[in-house]
């Protein structure tokens, strides 16, 4: 993931949690952020999953402001199972 751009934060929740149920598996915060080159190194872990992962991909900006308003899909992981991975933005 770290060809995606500088990381701020990294939230695992969904199928990585064992529930199918969530939004998203993946969610991503970086600066410089190259989504073709996330993508890619999503798409290349998902032989090892046996599914799809589905990620979200936000500015660090965009991520904080997110967080501020609480948005539904960011509300949505942080209230159930999740992992932090990476924590930069210091707000989780």
């Amino acid at each position: 993931l770290k060809r995606g751009g500088r990381m701020s934060a990294v939230i695992l929740s969904g199928a990585f949690m064992g529930d199918d149920s969530r939004p998203a598996d993946l969610i991503v915060a970086a600066d410089s952020l190259n989504e073709r080159k996330l993508e890619a190194a999503v798409r290349s872990l998902e032989p090892a999953f046996g599914r799809e992962i589905r990620y979200a991909a936000f500015s660090t900006p965009e991520f904080r402001y997110r967080l501020t308003i609480q948005d539904r899909l960011i509300r949505d992981t942080l209230d159930f199972p999740h992992v932090v991975l990476l924590d930069k933005t210091r707000m989780l």
